[in-house]
């Protein structure tokens, strides 16, 4: 059994971009950490922050338990401001270091969103300044597709489960519809790949001695570990 850490940027990124993650490593006994950089506060111009903060708490609440995850963090960041600093730094080391976790999932460096970006930066600065060892670190997508991936997990059996959790956070599908561009994306994936009829994918890196090294080759989840 491992400690996995997801990192969101937004509450429904961890389903967006890490379900099939997730799935596996329920189904392995491993323990799962959500950990959400923001709450959201700002998914909706209309909705005051504060209200927006419950709903989408109660979103992740209602995920969550279906998914039989029972620890999570909230960062309490600003949304749309996640900047790599000394705050963002410490908040997460803080987290890292109770958890202790083996595997860590974060959005990757070319995502175009930048709270996805920069919690990629916060992330990566923190490894570099502390030698942490044997940590494997894997980048998974959502708005911007990865140039290169090293790891395929086939999706396509839970496929229904991956959509109706995203339509759980309903207050984030009224203007721009996740769950159809997700889907597709993971449609794509399992077509190009040619692993399920629906994939997704994941860049994965090993941390060693504080020096950070993609892992080469590799393909299906018998490759996570």
């Amino acid at each position: 059994m491992s400690n996995v850490m997801i990192l969101a940027p937004h509450p429904d990124d961890e389903i967006l971009g890490c379900f099939g993650a997730i799935k596996e490593h329920t189904k392995n006994n491993d323990n799962v950490v959500i950990v959400y950089m923001t709450f959201g506060e700002k998914g909706d111009i209309n909705i005051s922050s504060e209200t927006m903060k419950v709903i989408r708490k109660k979103e992740v609440q209602r995920v969550l338990t279906h998914l039989g995850i029972y620890s999570k963090y909230f960062l309490s960041l600003p949304d749309g401001k996640v900047e790599p600093n000394e705050v963002s730094m410490r908040k997460l080391s803080e987290i890292i270091k109770t958890v202790d976790p083996k595997i860590i999932y974060s959005p990757n460096l070319d995502e175009a969103h930048r709270d996805h970006q920069n919690t990629s930066k916060i992330l990566n600065a923190y490894l570099k300044k502390n030698s942490l060892n044997k940590i494997i670190l894997r980048y998974y997508e959502i708005w911007t597709p990865l140039k290169k991936f090293n790891l395929i997990i086939d999706i396509s059996k839970v496929i229904d489960e991956k959509r109706n959790l995203i339509g759980y956070y309903s207050s984030q599908l009224q203007k721009i519809r996740y769950h159809d561009a997700i889907i597709s994306l993971n449609r794509y994936r399992g077509i190009m790949t040619g692993v399920g009829e629906y994939c997704e994918v994941y860049d994965c890196y090993v941390l060693k001695n504080g020096n950070i090294k993609r892992i080469a080759g590799g393909s299906g989840y018998e490759f996570l570990y």
